[in-house]
C-alpha cells in the first residue's frame, strides 16, 4: 500500500484495520485511518516461531503529515533491530526499569542495598515527569533534564529522633554536593544498564553520557583527630555517648554498623566480632 505521502494517506478510507506498506521480509509499516487523521504502528513476523508483534510508533504523530512516513519507516527499523539483536517488545517505563533493579539488588546484593536503591527511588525519580516515559522513547534531553533537576534539589533536611531533647533550630539544608549527585545517579544508570542488557532498552549510549559521573567529585577526608584530641573528647561527652564515641575509636565501623550491633555478635569463646 503507497503511504509515502500525505495525499495518498488523505483518500484512504477510514477503517480500524491497518493499510500495510512492506518494508523488508517480515517487517511492515501499518497506518490505520481515522476520521480525524490517523496512526503508525509496526509488526514484526518471526517464521521460526510462527509469532507477530506490534509497537505503536505513536512519537511519529508530533512530525508533520509530509514528513511523518520517514520518521515511521525510521522507527519501525530501529525497533526491528532492537528485535533482531533478542531485544524485548514490552512497554517498559523507566518507573519499571528501577523496580526491577530493586527486586535484582534484593536477590543478588540483600536487603540493604535494596533499600539504598528503593530510598533513592522515591526521593528523587517515582514523583517525577521522567518516571513514566517509557524505555523506547527515552532520550538525552530527558536524562539531562532530570539530572539538572537533581542537582537543584537541596540536600536532606537534618532529623531529630522523637526522644531528642534538644530545642535549638535544626541548621538549613545545604546544597547538594557533586559527590552526592554522582551517588545519587547511580540507581538510575544501574537500572537502564539492566533493562539493556535484558533487551528493553535500544541505546544505552544515551544514558552513558548524560549520567556520566561528576569527576573529582569525590575527595579524600583528611582531618582526623589525634589520640590526645580524642581523649578530651570522651572525657566531655556523657557516659552513654561516650561507650558508643569509645567503641567508633576502637573498631573500624561505621557509625550505624556499630549501633546495630547485638550481644549476639560477639563470639566469647573467639574473641571475635
Amino acid at each position: 500500500m503507497a503511504l509515502e505521502t500525505a495525499k495518498k494517506r488523505e483518500v484512504l478510507e477510514p477503517r480500524r484495520e491497518p493499510y500495510w506498506h512492506k518494508v523488508g521480509v517480515g517487517k511492515h509499516l501499518g497506518y490505520r485511518r481515522t476520521q480525524s487523521g490517523g496512526s503508525w504502528l509496526a509488526k514484526h513476523y518471526d517464521s521460526a516461531t510462527r509469532k507477530r508483534q506490534y509497537l505503536a510508533l505513536t512519537d511519529v504523530a508530533d512530525t508533520k503529515p509530509a514528513y511523518q512516513f520517514e520518521a515511521a519507516v525510521k522507527a519501525a527499523n530501529a525497533w526491528f533491530e532492537r528485535l533482531q539483536r533478542g531485544g524485548n517488545c514490552s512497554s517498559v517505563t523507566v518507573a519499571d526499569a528501577i523496580e526491577r533493579y530493586i527486586d535484582h539488588q534484593q536477590k543478588r546484593k540483600g536487603a540493604a542495598a535494596a533499600a539504598d536503591a528503593a530510598s533513592r527511588y522515591r526521593r528523587h525519580i517515582q514523583h517525577d515527569a521522567i518516571a513514566g516515559i517509557e524505555l523506547s522513547k527515552l532520550r538525552k534531553g530527558h536524562l539531562i533534564a532530570w539530572r539538572e533537576r537533581l542537582s537543584q534539589k537541596p540536600s536532606a533536611q537534618p532529623k531529630r529522633g522523637p526522644l531528642c531533647r534538644t530545642k535549638t533550630p535544626l541548621p538549613p539544608a545545604k546544597d547538594r554536593t557533586p559527590a552526592s549527585i554522582n551517588r545519587d545517579m547511580v540507581t538510575l544508570r544501574a537500572a537502564l544498564n539492566l533493562a539493556a542488557d535484558d533487551g528493553f532498552a535500544p541505546d544505552p549510549t544515551i544514558w552513558r553520557s548524560a549520567l556520566k559521573p561528576i569527576e573529582g567529585a569525590t575527595r579524600r577526608r583528611d582531618l582526623y583527630l589525634d589520640r590526645d584530641q580524642r581523649r578530651t573528647l570522651l572525657d566531655a561527652l556523657p557516659d552513654d555517648c561516650a561507650a558508643f564515641a569509645r567503641g567508633l575509636c576502637l573498631l573500624p565501623l561505621r557509625p550505624g554498623a556499630l549501633a546495630s550491633l547485638t550481644v549476639a555478635d560477639f563470639n566469647q569463646r573467639s574473641g571475635s566480632l
